[in-house]
């Protein structure tokens, strides 16, 4: 079954189309907010809300189209909130993907060790920018589908995407300065 047909199936209120929407968008719902947060548990609870609200709301949406956009921002914002509250980041453990494929063992760890300290960085960033740039290069998203996921103007986003690569590129230079 194409996307469209299960979401016009969800938007109208059927309970197996529901769940087999969840499913699908599941694993990477889970992702993006583990990316948001760093944190397994919260993201659960997270996604848990999120599902419970897009639930309740599914039949006061006007398109099919809008219910991904509405479940995206729900989560997202609902991710906010909680990085919000505990005002704390947890270290980075292991990253989330592994590169894959590399020629060999030396040059692999090097690659490995350079996307755990950018991601270690993006996670040191202020949740709103964490989560630009997570959309932005993590998930391929464009500007206007960020501005349009988390509910906010292309400007902003634009804004956050500018500030976050900054921080980065200031954290990295002087980490080359001291070596």
């Amino acid at each position: 079954m194409d996307d469209e047909a299960l979401a016009c199936r969800v938007v109208t209120g059927e309970e197996d189309a529901y769940e087999v929407w969840m499913g699908q968008i599941y694993p990477k719902a889970l992702r993006l907010c583990y990316l948001i947060l760093n944190d397994a548990n919260e993201c659960e609870d997270v996604l848990q809300e999120a599902f419970l609200i897009c639930y309740q709301k599914r039949r006061t949406l006007r398109n099919a189209d809008g219910l991904n956009a509405y479940f995206y921002r729900t989560m997202t914002h609902l991710a906010w909130k909680n990085a919000k509250k505990r005002r704390r980041e947890t270290p980075v453990e292991e990253t989330p993907e592994r590169i894959e494929g590399s020629p060999g063992p030396e040059e692999s760890a090097l690659r490995q060790a350079m996307k755990a300290a950018l991601f270690a960085q993006v996670q040191q960033l202020p949740v709103k920018q964490r989560t630009v740039v997570i959309y932005y290069y993590y998930e391929q998203r464009s500007i206007r589908e960020i501005a349009h996921l988390t509910g906010t103007l292309e400007a902003t986003v634009k804004s956050r995407l500018f500030f976050a690569r900054k921080k980065l590129r200031e954290t990295f230079k002087s980490w080359e300065e001291a070596e």
